[in-house]
């Protein structure tokens, strides 16, 4: 054997020289409390941004390896007053970040749930696979002599225990529990691997419990604590491994949907598929397309589409398709009525010149809208039609803006698409918004005062309590307002009612100095029966 190679050092340190530094792993002082702070402000600021640059950041900065590995360490050589330092000053550390997370969630203008943030709330086994691995690179970088400078950054990434508890933190703040929940789980998962991965490292370079090192006996749990702890992370899996078969069970699902629908649509040489997509439910599937088309198609087509998507899945499978006309060089007139008779929008009158597409569409809104005017004005109810279609399955879509003084029944929106249908003699779908303004409830503030008075919060939720739970809130300032100072009292208005809120373009209050508080409706009423007698379609509807 040569000198150099005699006096070769190790390739990594010795046992007592990695226990000292895991060992210190646990401490928890200023500095680690504002590191605390500042990787978990970024973090959530990279989430609430969207920005994987930012997310990294607060991932580097994240002091929180320190005592998840002083916690590998103290199952590896059982020491129990070492493992209740360590597993305290992480507890500590998990309800800062997420309070902090909160508070900052609360205060923050933006508060979307970005890609970023939906991508840490269903975790699957390959991020326990992920964790576990880098749990076995952090803690052999830590024993190594050379490596651990260059080695730990990237293993800081990898677990990325930062960002999830800011997720959590962001889904109490906006009290999205399932976003939550998802986020602490996906936690839960890497701490559990890298504990365990980090032991078994810890093993490897000849760390053993005291009562080891001296002969003497020890307790059953002593002796199986690493058993006990891979046993945890088993049952951790299995949750795991069925999120991990559904995701794949989706991706394969969504393939087969695009694959299928583009090779339907491209048949055709003047039809492109543009984008495709896919909302899986239980039992059903949804699905959004976009096609470029020379010639527009016709729910026949459409019809086609769907079923051979249906084929393919073995699952119902409801299609919606937008056609975007590509230009030609050369169409007849004929031709351009077709496009928009296909395109769902009218039933024309038969008249010698066919009119233009817009006077068709326009004169059908208003006849609609006469016709709608009728069958409801009766409650007091003021309609106006946004717009008219026809949906992929035949049916006449009315789209209408109303106002009432009351809450409306679904039964009489049923009765009014009845008779619209009589008249059509097609089934019709109407989707009303109904701006409930007679039961609107009025605001007054004093001055410049952004809450309401402890009376008047008392006054708009037993307001809130007595609406049904579909109902939406609409806010709208009277025209004196400043806009930075409505926009201000509409957040605290938020704040204290829990209900979606809604955007409708209302009357202000004839009041100055006030915000009125307007229920909205979202209804849906269809016929079923096309060219019933006349009354019988009505009759049917509101006997359902």
């Amino acid at each position: 054997m040569s000198a150099t190679a005699s006096v070769a050092l190790p390739r990594f340190k010795s046992p007592d020289v990695v226990y000292q530094e895991a060992y210190e792993g646990r401490q928890f002082d200023a500095v680690y409390f504002a590191m605390l702070i500042f990787a978990c402000l970024i973090a959530l600021m990279g989430l609430l941004l969207n920005s994987p640059a930012v997310i990294i950041g607060a991932m580097l900065i994240s002091p929180l390896m320190g005592p998840i590995l002083a916690c590998g360490l103290a199952l590896t050589t059982a020491e129990w007053s070492l493992g209740k330092k360590a597993v305290r000053n992480l507890v500590l550390s998990v309800g800062e970040v997420v309070v902090i997370a909160v508070v900052a969630t609360y205060l923050s203008p933006l508060r979307e749930a970005t890609p970023e943030i939906l991508a840490r709330t269903n975790p699957n086994l390959m991020d326990l696979l992920i964790a576990f691995f880098s749990g076995l690179a952090g803690t052999v970088a830590l024993a190594s002599r050379k490596t651990a400078f260059t080695i730990l950054p990237g293993v800081a990434i990898a677990t990325a225990v930062m960002p999830p508890l800011a997720t959590v933190g962001y889904g109490l703040g906006t009290r999205q529990w399932m976003i939550a929940r998802g986020a602490f789980m996906l936690f839960c998962t890497n701490f559990t691997a890298i504990v365990l991965s980090a032991s078994l490292v810890f093993l490897l370079i000849g760390l053993r419990p005291q009562a080891e090192r001296r002969g003497e006996s020890h307790p059953v749990l002593i002796r199986w604590r690493i058993a006990i702890a891979a046993a945890v992370l088993l049952v951790i899996s299995i949750p795991l491994m069925r999120t991990l078969i559904e995701a794949a069970q989706q991706a394969d699902i969504r393939g087969r949907v695009q694959d299928t629908l583009k090779g339907a649509v491209q048949s055709h040489p003047n039809r492109q598929l543009d984008s495709v997509k896919v909302e899986l439910h239980r039992g059903w599937v949804v699905v959004a397309a976009t096609v470029e088309t020379a010639d527009y198609m016709d729910a026949t087509v459409i019809e086609q589409f769907q079923s051979a998507v249906e084929k393919r899945i073995g699952m119902p499978v409801r299609l919606q398709v937008q056609q975007l006309q590509l230009a030609r060089k050369t169409a007849t007139t004929q031709q351009v009525i077709q496009d928009f008779l296909a395109a769902g929008l009218i039933r024309p009158a038969p008249v010698q010149k066919p009119p233009s597409p817009d006077t068709e569409i326009q004169s059908a809104q208003d006849k609609l809208e006469t016709t709608l005017s009728m069958l409801v004005g009766a409650a007091g109810v003021t309609p106006k039609v946004s717009s008219v279609g026809k949906a992929p399955d035949g049916a006449v879509v009315v789209n209408t803006f109303a106002n009432s003084p009351q809450l409306t029944s679904a039964d009489m929106w049923n009765v009014a698409a009845a008779a619209m249908a009589h008249e059509m003699s097609a089934r019709v779908r109407i989707n009303a918004t109904v701006a409930v303004s007679g039961a609107a409830l009025e605001m007054l503030y004093r001055s410049n005062s952004v809450r309401p008075s402890t009376a008047e919060s008392r006054r708009i939720r037993e307001f809130t309590r007595k609406l049904p739970s579909d109902v939406r809130i609409a806010f709208k300032p009277s025209a004196d307002i400043d806009p930075a100072l409505a926009a201000k009292r509409i957040a605290q208005l938020r704040r204290l009612i829990s209900r979606d809120a809604a955007e409708a373009e209302l009357a202000p209050p004839a009041a100055s100095d006030v915000i009125s508080i307007v229920p909205m409706q979202t209804i849906s009423a269809e016929s079923r029966e096309i060219g019933a007698p006349k009354g019988q379609g009505a009759e049917a509807a509101a006997s359902r």
